[in-house]
């Protein structure tokens, strides 16, 4: 079967209910916070009760802006912790669609591994994007430009 493509905000959601399946055990926190964000966000449940059980045929659809991926990725994050506990096949889910939103390497993985650390602790967005700020200002953390990559984005 062909991946179905989907729009940001249902892709979030089926992305939610991925990671809540990944350990095996769908905790109520977890299944309330998947209603709350799909009425919130205007979701269609018919089609989320369509595809909820062919997850491995979609495709991420990111926000456009890297802000919003920011926040999509945050609620990735949020979803791993909900039962207190970071499990390894969510953490690396969360690596996998951290990534799969685009956003760096380096930065996915740093955040991934904050909010492991904070596991018993809700973390804010703001406190996930100041985080991330703090993160870009440590010498160090981004990683050395090639020569061509340089280039290239000079060039464009």
């Amino acid at each position: 079967m062909s991946e179905i493509v989907v729009d940001s905000k249902t892709s979030l959601i089926l992305a939610l209910i991925k990671m809540a399946r990944i350990d095996d055990q769908v905790n109520h926190f977890e299944q309330m916070n998947i209603t709350m964000l799909t009425n919130s966000l205007g979701v269609d449940h018919s089609m989320i009760s369509l595809l909820k059980n062919d997850l491995d045929n979609f495709e991420i659809t990111p926000p456009e802006t890297y802000e919003e991926k920011v926040e999509y990725f945050w609620r990735i994050l949020t979803m791993m912790k909900m039962d207190m506990y970071a499990h390894d096949k969510e953490i690396q889910l969360c690596l996998e669609l951290g990534i799969s939103l685009g956003l760096p390497k380096h930065e996915v993985e740093a955040l991934t591994n904050y909010m492991k650390e904070h596991v018993n602790k809700f973390i804010k967005l703001e406190t996930f994007e100041e985080k991330l700020v703090e993160l870009k200002n440590t010498p160090g953390f981004e990683p050395e430009k090639s020569f061509m990559t340089r280039l290239f984005d000079w060039l464009f």
